[in-house]
C-alpha cells in the first residue's frame, strides 16, 4: 500500500490558505492541513496511506490524537526534527518505493531518493487538488 508522507510544516508555508491559518496559531495550521488532505483524498482517488509530521516536542502530542479525518498525525520527538523523522519512516518500510514523500526541501527530497522514495513537490497536492475541483464544476 503507498503511504503519502507529507512533510506538514513545508506544506503549510506553502500553501496560501494554509499559511494564513498558520499566521493565527499552529494549531490552526495543522488542523487547517489535515482538514485539507482529508479533502484532498475525499475528493481524489488516492485510497492509500496519508500521514502528516510535524516537527513536535511531547506536550503537543498529549494534546493532539494520532489520528483525525483518516490521516495518520505524527509528531517528531522534541530531539529530532520532523525531516529526521520522515527519512525515519522511509528508510524503515519494508518497501520504500511505495512511499511518496510530499516536500518542497530540496535537501528532504535527495534523502529521500537515496533510500527509494518517491519525491513530490507541494505542487503536487494544489494542481492535483485544482484538477479535481474543476472536474467537479465542469460536470455538476
Amino acid at each position: 500500500m503507498t503511504i503519502l508522507i507529507i512533510d506538514a510544516y513545508n506544506v503549510i508555508r506553502n500553501i496560501s490558505e494554509l499559511a494564513h491559518k498558520e499566521k493565527e496559531s499552529l494549531e490552526h495550521g495543522r488542523d487547517a492541513l489535515i482538514t485539507y488532505l482529508a479533502d484532498w483524498r475525499r475528493k481524489g482517488s488516492f485510497n492509500g496511506r496519508i500521514a502528516a509530521v510535524f516537527d513536535g516536542q511531547d506536550t503537543i502530542i498529549s494534546n493532539m490524537p494520532l489520528k483525525k479525518s483518516g490521516i495518520d498525525i505524527v509528531f517528531s520527538r522534541t530531539d529530532e526534527k520532523a525531516d529526521g523523522r520522515i527519512i525515519k519512516m522511509v528508510r524503515s518500510d519494508k518497501n520504500p518505493k511505495s512511499s511518496v514523500v510530499v516536500t518542497n526541501d530540496i535537501e528532504l527530497q535527495n534523502n529521500c531518493k537515496k533510500y527509494g522514495a518517491a519525491v513530490k513537490p507541494v505542487s503536487f497536492l494544489t494542481t492535483q487538488r485544482q484538477n479535481i475541483l474543476s472536474h467537479i464544476s465542469i460536470t455538476d
